[in-house]
């Protein structure tokens, strides 16, 4: 943001140049200080639970949630979608654990 840009809309930079050290943890690049709880929740585990418990409860309420996705092929692949979570969650936590390795293999 150019400082024009800043100054119209009353922003300070505050020093944007000054080291930032008082908002990283143990003064590196630990992007731990933005760690949630719900960082632990996949998405899709979530929603796949909540509809097979929706399912078991009112499967009629269940079929009239699909009945929202109006595309056949829409309603197919969120099926399959719903069907390969466990698949879909190993392959991230799979890239997310060869993305750190790379990470520690630069510092």
């Amino acid at each position: 943001m150019s400082q024009a840009e800043m100054d119209e809309f009353g922003l300070d930079d505050y020093g944007g140049d000054e080291d930032d050290s008082d908002f990283e943890l143990n003064g590196g690049d630990d992007d731990t200080l933005y760690d949630a709880a719900m960082d632990d929740v996949d998405e899709l585990e979530c929603l796949r639970d909540t509809l097979s418990r929706v399912e078991q409860a009112d499967p009629a309420a269940l079929a009239g949630l699909m009945a929202g996705i109006a595309s056949p092929e829409h309603r197919a692949k969120f099926e399959q979608l719903l069907t390969g979570v466990a698949v879909l969650v190993k392959r991230e936590a799979d890239v997310t654990a060869q993305v750190r390795a790379l990470e520690a293999a630069k510092k």
